[in-house]
């Protein structure tokens, strides 16, 4: 599997599950969302626009969009989001990504597909270095773990097990 297949069995209506311990201070925290996700063309205007803040030919491009509607915590109010991830190839295993979440900086890095089955996404930045690595452990579970480090030495750890319970909705019928 390359990556362009990798995300294209990324897509659709997902359950999410997260579980995350930030050490220190050794806080613990869940949460559960509803996980769409869609594959985006590169005439998208927001692939695009994500694309350009690593310089890349966003014709070479595979990009998704997520969409979360979920709890965190003990907070009983849903919380959403969406973001813009897109991963431009270099090699059939290596290449450029960069995700865009509305309001904030872009994150960029490198990923790695290796045996076509795990994809290891890795970023350095000014305020912190994260790893997150992507597999599926079946066709309809998709498993995430994720370290965010920070210069002060706190770190969060995040592992993250989805349920695929469908095809994902088009933005307009969310």
């Amino acid at each position: 599997m390359n990556v362009t297949e990798f995300c294209q069995h990324c897509t659709g209506k997902w359950f999410s599950q997260r579980t995350t311990h930030a050490v220190p201070p050794g806080e613990m925290e869940a949460s559960r969302a509803d996980l769409y996700v869609d594959s985006l063309g590169a005439d998208d205007p927001d692939a695009a626009k994500a694309i350009a803040a690593i310089s890349a030919d966003p014709t070479a491009a595979v990009a998704l969009r997520s969409r979360w509607e979920g709890v965190v915590g003990a907070n009983p109010n849903k919380q959403n989001g969406s973001a813009i991830v897109a991963f431009v190839p270099e090699t059939d295993t290596t290449g450029e990504w960069v995700q865009q979440v509305p309001g904030q900086d872009a994150i960029a890095g490198r990923y790695e597909l290796v045996n076509g089955q795990n994809l290891t996404l890795t970023a350095t930045t000014d305020k912190f270095t994260t790893e997150e690595r992507w597999w599926f452990a079946g066709d309809n579970l998709r498993e995430r773990t994720s370290i965010i480090s920070y210069p002060d030495g706190t770190r969060i750890a995040s592992f993250f097990s989805e349920i695929r319970l469908g095809q994902a909705q088009n933005k307009s019928d969310a």
